[in-house]
């Protein structure tokens, strides 16, 4: 990268040069407003990858930051992954980026093996550690990330590909708790792409471009490249009717998983056994509707400790179906290392083993 032509202007002055209501602008601040909560004289972390969607996120939060009426305190933090060659330009630009706009600038490197497990999901785990121990450092109560609508029509797509329930489609929420004292927020769900790169080509910001994003061997990639432009010609704002989607999605999953705390509490009965965690009526559990059944069951034996990747959509349909059978022999449904569940004709209980 040519480094003289990163920074095109007095990044200081972006606040007179980027529009007040700029649409970008504007959808960043009724995220914060009225999806994240977010008060007056908050410290954010902006995570910053170099990308143009977080370039301009750091750009409008910017502009946002110096209002009178927000007065936040912004903190830059970069994460620096070592998986491509151009990936140590990348934080040298954010860093740059920072100081010109006389923001504290934080980084962490982090070290992945590529060749152990899933390299996209360790990245992301340890990217949000990284984070959050920037944002301890600097007393931040909030991570402020670049999702925007594309993306969330990307996982809601991914997550449909690979099969999902309810929860799953609800995909990325506005607002999301890391610990007691942070929380992620999204305030870009309802713009995209194309508004971010507008607003950088209206100011003549230029920003750094992940290759990776290109190689189509990869489910995200392919979505993103030949896919979704389709879909897009189809309809321009679909990015947006997703985001409003999944909103609806998980508030019906919200209102489930409190029918679902209902149930259990009224499916339980009393026991004094010491090796039993939990008994609950059979007889109450084949009266609830069989989704409503699906769910309790799945709480159940996560609740018991039986790992949420062992309870499948099929193995909880055949639990189901056991319980509604006539069979009122003693049966195991499932067994951990230290959990057993078992099936009699009046009760489902489950033991310490």
């Amino acid at each position: 990268m040519d480094w003289d032509k990163v920074i095109m202007f007095n990044m200081a002055d972006t606040s007179h040069i980027i529009p007040p209501r700029h649409p970008f602008v504007k959808a960043i601040v009724d995220g914060l407003s009225h999806e994240c909560d977010v008060l007056p004289k908050s410290k954010c972390l902006i995570a910053v990858s170099g990308g143009a969607d977080s370039v301009a996120l750091l750009l409008g939060m910017n502009v946002i930051a110096q209002r009178r009426k927000w007065q936040l305190q912004l903190v830059v933090g970069h994460v620096q992954h070592h998986l491509r060659p151009e990936a140590e330009t990348d934080a040298q630009f954010c860093e740059q980026l920072a100081n010109q706009l006389d923001l504290p600038f934080e980084r962490r490197d982090i070290a992945i093996d590529q060749t152990q497990g899933n390299v996209e999901d360790t990245a992301r785990q340890l990217r949000y550690d990284a984070l959050i121990d920037m944002a301890k450092q600097h007393q931040c109560t909030s991570i402020v990330t670049a999702h925007h609508g594309l993306d969330q029509l990307e996982t809601m797509l991914m997550r449909l590909i690979r099969g999902t329930s309810l929860r799953g489609l609800g995909a990325m929420p506005w607002t999301r708790s890391l610990t007691d004292d942070i929380t992620l927020i999204r305030p870009m769900l309802k713009t995209d792409h194309a508004m971010a790169v507008d607003l950088l080509q209206s100011i003549k910001q230029t920003w750094c471009e992940d290759q990776t994003n290109m190689d189509t061997t990869r489910l995200r990639a392919t979505l993103r490249q030949r896919v979704i432009p389709q879909m897009l010609e189809l309809r321009g704002d679909l990015s947006q009717q997703m985001t409003q989607t999944a909103d609806q999605l998980r508030l019906i999953q919200a209102m489930l998983d409190e029918q679902c705390v209902d149930a259990i509490q009224a499916c339980k009965t009393r026991h004094d056994a010491s090796k039993e965690l939990a008994r609950y009526s059979r007889k109450q559990l084949r009266q609830l509707h069989p989704a409503m059944m699906q769910m309790v069951l799945r709480e159940i034996l996560t609740q018991a400790g039986i790992r949420p990747d062992r309870l499948s959509a099929k193995q909880l349909s055949q639990f189901g179906k056991m319980l509604l059978d006539q069979d009122g022999s003693e049966r195991q449904l499932i067994r951990s290392r230290h959990v057993s569940v078992l099936l009699n004709r009046d009760t489902l209980t489950c033991l310490r083993t």
